[in-house]
């Protein structure tokens, strides 16, 4: 019986102190450390812990017997689950079904950790830092003084790195606002600006083979000011903070169909969480002015990144379980579990969609209203996501998205027509299984866009001469 009761006594103590220290950990996460995006979900594992800390206070009057079962269920399932996650953790690229079958088809592809690309790079000698993402910031911003900053572009002139698909991490230099743009090209009378997300960015290609280099290679001066995980309202304040003031002839506003605005979780509606993104479309006269703070976004995105790679994210991820529920698609069921419910309950969802396109109406109304006071014209490019060609998925919005931009007289060049006229689209996208487009799917979509721009009477420097 007193073994009994010391094992008891040891068990509440050690499993008190791990959920304590869990406790002060993601506290800091969210008040202290600068984090990914919504804290969402770091309140909610907070609350799960403040639970579980009352629940053993509780158990602690109830009898041996159930303690004893309790203890016994807990750390004989807990204990298997954390070791195969940390498991997991450490050996990510052998749990990549994609990349298994790329290696046992001998097909040469970079396992290398983007950690060890960032510090392979510095060995170099090269001023490299992470990608930035406007996602990252967007809840919180970047404290500068007693203000804080929400940058839309990265660090300037510096070396980073876009994300590995085609078997390479593409090495990009970033212009002097952060974006990813080719080091020649002048920034004075500009024949077309790029907005979007990471298809505007040039995920996950070669600097030269991105929509803008292939457009500057028609004799267009572009630039792209997308960035990954942009959403429209981000695409939006990009346009207020730059575009407005660079003055193109033309803007290209890429859309894509996979996660812009879709029946589900999307970016339109993350964005719609974030009161600073919210200012943009409320208050006609919001801006950060960016375009004129550069040496203020490097300072303060330098000092992020020096916090972010000081950050152990592999703890995070362990806690969450991450990889376990990647490997066993929990979050796509779940996805599509919540994607069922909302298909069957329409009306108790009506006022979440309803907003969504409320915003999305007036983001492209405003933008049409912006551009044509200066003279800028404007096109809606409709970008098509792989699961058209690998699964029975389809943008339920689409009809209704491309019949109001119609009716903005905005003109729409739809990829997804360009594409269904080949033989086996899949050919366009990374070994026929990531997301973003190879350099013959950037190269395809940039052809289309050329033709449509000659056929608008927009006649490139190559073809005048």
């Amino acid at each position: 019986m007193k073994l009994n009761k010391l094992i008891l006594e040891i068990c509440y103590i050690l499993l008190t102190i791990i959920l304590l220290i869990l406790l002060f950990y993601l506290t800091y996460k969210v008040y202290f450390s600068p984090y990914f995006g919504s804290t969402q979900i770091y309140n909610f594992s907070i609350f799960i812990i403040i639970f579980l800390l009352i629940s053993l206070f509780i158990l602690r009057k109830s009898n041996k017997k159930v303690q004893i079962y309790f203890f016994i269920v807990f750390f004989s399932s807990s204990i298997p689950i954390i070791t195969f996650e940390t498991y997991l953790e450490f050996n990510k690229k052998i749990f990549d079904s994609r990349l298994n079958n790329l290696i046992k088809k001998n097909i040469d592809f970079d396992t290398r950790s983007k950690k060890k690309v960032l510090f392979d790079l510095r060995k170099e000698n090269k001023e490299t830092y992470l990608n930035f993402l406007p996602i990252k910031t967007e809840y919180s911003g970047i404290k500068i003084g007693e203000n804080f900053i929400y940058p839309i572009g990265g660090v300037s002139n510096i070396t980073t790195f876009l994300d590995n698909e085609n078997g390479y991490f593409p090495i990009i230099k970033t212009d002097k606002y952060g974006f990813n743009n080719l080091k020649h090209v002048n920034y004075n009378n500009l024949d077309i600006i790029i907005l979007g997300d990471s298809f505007a960015e040039g995920q996950a290609v070669n600097q030269i083979e991105n929509l803008s280099s292939n457009l500057n290679k028609y004799g267009y001066k572009t630039i792209s000011l997308g960035k990954s995980a942009n959403g429209p309202l981000t695409s939006y304040a990009t346009l207020k903070e730059y575009v407005l003031d660079l003055k193109p002839k033309i803007v290209l506003w890429l859309f894509f169909e996979g996660n812009d605005i879709i029946l589900g979780e999307d970016d339109l509606g993350r964005e719609m969480e974030s009161q600073h993104l919210l200012n943009y479309i409320n208050d006609d006269e919001y801006t950060q002015n960016l375009i004129f703070r550069q040496r203020e976004i490097d300072q303060a995105l330098k000092v992020y990144f020096k916090k972010i790679e000081n950050e152990n994210f592999f703890l995070l991820n362990i806690l969450r379980l991450k990889n376990l529920r990647d490997q066993l698609n929990i979050n796509q069921a779940l996805n599509s579990i919540n994607n069922y419910k909302k298909i069957q309950n329409k009306d108790n969802d009506i006022d979440i969609n309803a907003k969504k396109f409320e915003i999305f109406y007036q983001i492209f109304k405003k933008t049409k209203k912006y551009t044509s006071d200066k003279n800028i014209k404007l096109y809606f490019i409709f970008l098509p996501d792989i699961k058209n060609y690998n699964s029975e998925w389809k943008n339920n919005y689409k009809s209704e998205i491309i019949s109001y931009i119609n009716s903005l007289e905005i003109t729409i060049i739809d990829i997804e027509d360009i594409f269904n006229t080949k033989k086996n689209p899949l050919e366009f996208f990374p070994y026929k299984l990531f997301p973003h487009y190879n350099s013959r799917g950037y190269a395809l979509i940039s052809d289309a866009i050329s033709k449509q721009l000659e056929k608008d009477g927009y006649i490139s420097t190559k073809l005048k001469h």
